[in-house]
């Protein structure tokens, strides 16, 4: 069945609210006030990994907020970054997956008043495709406190550049 934003949005929430171990989340653009509702979703003592796209351009034009690396690490969440990812899948427990347009932002979400046309679907998946999902976190570098510095100060090298 395919669905539209309100549909993710509301598939998203409940697919949280039911998780009883773990969440991952592929997003290419992950913004501050969209991880922020989800984690008001997400019951404590869920594991939760969160994978963003993360190039320097997505930092600096502001796509993607840096404060969701702190965000994640306080919560324990493990937050990582593949250069080439342009995905958006949600995957609750290894039982159910959406897949969707949408990114983990508050206009892919349309948390305000002013959203994208999203469209996704959500099914059960087989083996198989959970060894893809697998196989996506190949390629995912998992941030610690030092290689976010690292990448803050790059991002403020960069607009620094740019004159912003």
């Amino acid at each position: 069945m395919l669905l539209t934003g309100q549909e993710l949005k509301e598939h998203i929430e409940r697919g949280c609210e039911a998780l009883q171990d773990k969440l991952t989340v592929y997003s290419a653009f992950i913004t501050e006030p969209a991880l922020r509702w989800l984690i008001g979703h997400v019951p404590t003592g869920i594991d939760v990994r969160v994978v963003a796209r993360w190039q320097a351009r997505d930092l600096c034009y502001r796509s993607s907020d840096l404060a969701c690396y702190e965000m994640c690490r306080d919560r324990g969440w493990a937050f990582g970054i593949d250069l080439k990812l342009h995905s958006k899948v949600f995957v609750f427990d290894d039982e159910r997956v959406l897949i969707g347009s949408s990114n983990l932002t508050a206009r892919g979400l349309s948390l305000g008043h002013a959203g994208n046309v999203e469209l996704g679907t959500m099914l059960e998946p087989s083996i198989d495709d959970l060894d893809k999902l697998r196989d996506l976190e190949e390629n995912v570098t998992w941030l610690n406190d030092e290689l976010f510095e690292a990448i803050a100060k790059e991002c403020e090298q960069l607009t620094e550049e740019r004159g912003d």
